[in-house]
């Protein structure tokens, strides 16, 4: 398996600190960044094959195959500019956003589980305890999710919510994808002709057009780190400030007791 980290978003939401630092590097406690997090994670879940999708030449991690992203569109837009550069590699591939930080049993799932789909995603089915200490109370930016109760794939995802249709489960932004899941995606992506395409859309259309999407399903263990609320929640959970009964920084690879 080889991973693909999403490196190349300008972080708008986490100005002024974005300003500075590319969002993949905010500085963390203990003189880490998101990246050095998510790479260490990888690693010691025994992904050694790492590519990471880059806009900024700051983002220069050792051992790692370098993609320079074209500057145009999103997450979806950058996975595209990495089809050419893994080519020569082999297996199943795992796409992360470098946003992310990651309890280790996260990502052991999204590699040790068969998830019986070419395309994959991990979905927190517990998710609303981290949206409401998140959104104080509320849920926030929280969309659909559903399941046909038969098979087990995934029918809605990323999509506004409708009243009385409350979701089973959260998209965290980790995916697994057989090589020709990774094909699916490309096709759906150029057939959809949008460079500013969410993830979540292009998955939709692909279910909507018979693809099966399937979930891996996780309990809390991750955070976002989208606007500066969410970075001053994580370094004050990571620094031990904060307690949080959503996400464990004992088990962040590379911080103490991790």
């Amino acid at each position: 398996m080889i991973a693909i980290i999403l490196a190349a978003g300008s972080g708008k939401r986490l100005a002024p600190l974005t300003i500075r630092f590319p969002k993949a590097l905010v500085p963390l406690p203990f003189g880490e960044t998101p990246l050095d997090i998510l790479l260490a994670t990888l690693r010691t879940s025994g992904i050694s094959e790492i590519f990471v999708v880059r806009s900024d030449p700051r983002i220069a991690p050792s051992g790692c195959t370098i993609i320079e992203a074209d500057g145009r569109g999103n997450m979806v837009r950058s996975l595209m500019c990495a089809l050419g550069p893994i080519e020569q590699s082999v297996g199943d591939v795992l796409v992360c956003y470098a946003d992310l930080l990651l309890e280790q049993r996260l990502i052991h799932t999204a590699v040790s589980v068969s998830p019986g789909a070419d395309i994959a995603v991990l979905a927190d089915s517990c998710w609303e305890p981290y949206y409401r200490w998140r959104f104080m109370g509320g849920i926030g930016d929280a969309e659909s999710f559903s399941v046909d109760p038969e098979s087990g794939l995934i029918q809605s995802i990323g999509q506004p919510l409708l009243a009385g249709c409350p979701p089973s489960a959260q998209y965290i932004g980790v995916l697994r994808l057989s090589r020709r899941g990774l094909r699916l995606i490309a096709d759906q992506y150029r057939q959809d002709n949008d460079p500013n395409i969410f993830m979540t859309t292009v998955l939709q259309h692909l279910i909507d057009g018979g693809e099966s999407v399937a979930p891996v399903y996780v309990k809390n263990g991750w955070l976002e780190l989208d606007t500066r609320s969410d970075y001053d929640t994580a370094v004050s959970v990571l620094a031990g400030t904060m307690a949080s009964s959503v996400f464990d920084p004992t088990q962040v690879v590379g911080y103490p007791g991790g």
